[in-house]
């Protein structure tokens, strides 16, 4: 019979081979923790400002992708959408007018700085043991039902 703590040991370093089999297969395809660190680096630093423009007059205007720097801040953006509608004038007139809709998403900020300081160890897991008077398992409370009785009316 194979005792409790030789099947832990066992499936320890089982596991610990998997997570190394893993590791060497992402590396093989150049995923390394210093490229993981650099993205989620873009993201948890990235600045919206850096991707507007605001003129005098107060007009947003997207910054055009190849003129953002750094030039890697484009892979902090989650989404791009523009929606255009041209419209004619009531009245005859026959003016045409263009409305431009433009918004982009950058991916969440505080989810790349948690997971940062996660990983270097800024952000400890806190583990709280509560139990009972000097140190006995906590029991629920008893349980207390009152049964009251009415006299039948007469």
């Amino acid at each position: 019979m194979i005792k409790a703590e030789d099947r832990e040991a066992y499936a320890g370093e089982a596991s610990q081979d998997a997570f190394h089999q893993r590791l060497a297969e992402f590396k093989k395809c150049g995923i390394t923790f210093q490229k993981i660190a650099e993205e989620l680096k873009i993201i948890a630093f990235s600045d919206i400002i850096n991707y507007l423009h605001i003129d005098e007059s107060g007009s947003i205007k997207a910054r055009s992708l190849n003129t953002l720097k750094p030039k890697a801040s484009s892979r902090a953006i989650k989404k791009i959408r523009e929606k255009r509608r041209i419209m004619e004038t009531k009245g005859g007139q026959g003016e045409i007018i263009q409305e431009d809709t433009f918004e982009f998403e950058l991916y969440d900020k505080l989810d790349a700085l948690k997971f940062l300081a996660g990983a270097i160890g800024m952000t400890a897991t806190q583990k709280h043991e509560i139990t009972g008077k000097d140190g006995a398992p906590l029991s629920p409370p008893p349980l207390v039902v009152n049964i009251i009785k009415k006299a039948p009316n007469e």
